[in-house]
């Protein structure tokens, strides 16, 4: 299995479905082969495709996990090939090209994509303190969108490892995550901050 980035070209949504699942079944296949003993017919075919690196990127600058979360529709199939990139040494850290955000931070940002953020943030060496081209984190887009469960799990991972100076973290306009829970009503994340942060005082 190749551990390098690969670039390839992807012109519109269909084509970065048929790039993305073409990657992933090749990963699936050879995932496959190597744990179980298959026919020889079988094991040949898969062993004679190229290896898929599970840190492919397309030409708009996505990984296979940011297009995994962003244009795989159904939500088994989307945790499925998370837990499988994963699981094959992709790199959950990896920042797009574009927006310069992490798989972390679309998870947050799209709808119905909460389990899909847990399955990364749960990942050891997750980085919740990376930042987007707009200076927005994970934790930052979570508080916007309201984000209550993986809000709470990223916070509590920070309180852990003793890292709540995430949480002071300002954007390019100068807003915490708690400033933009508040600014976008999601008064549960602004509350999950607030209590933390006071926790911390007390301690």
């Amino acid at each position: 299995m190749q551990s390098g980035k690969k670039w390839t070209t992807c012109s519109d949504d269909d084509d970065i479905r048929k790039w993305l699942i073409g990657h992933l079944h090749t990963i699936q296949a050879k995932a496959l082969a190597a744990n179980f003993v298959l026919p020889r017919i079988y094991d040949e075919k898969i062993r004679a495709v190229p290896d898929s690196s599970p840190n492919e990127v397309n030409l708009n600058g996505e990984s296979l996990l940011i297009a995994t979360i962003k244009y795989i529709k159904e939500k088994g199939s989307r945790l499925k090939y998370i837990q499988l990139l994963i699981d094959h040494g992709a790199d959950i850290n990896f920042q797009d090209k574009r927006e310069r955000r992490t798989a972390l931070m679309y998870a947050c940002i799209e709808d119905n994509r909460t389990e899909e953020g847990l399955l990364i943030a749960k990942t050891n060496g997750c980085n919740y303190h990376a930042q987007d081209r707009l200076g927005n984190t994970a934790l930052m887009y979570a508080a916007m969108k309201g984000r209550d469960e993986l809000m709470n799990f990223m916070v509590d991972m920070l309180a852990k490892g003793w890292s709540l100076a995430a949480l002071q973290l300002t954007n390019c306009v100068g807003h915490t995550a708690e400033d933009l829970a508040i600014r976008n009503k999601q008064h549960r994340c602004a509350r999950i901050v607030q209590t933390q942060v006071g926790i911390e005082l007390f301690c």
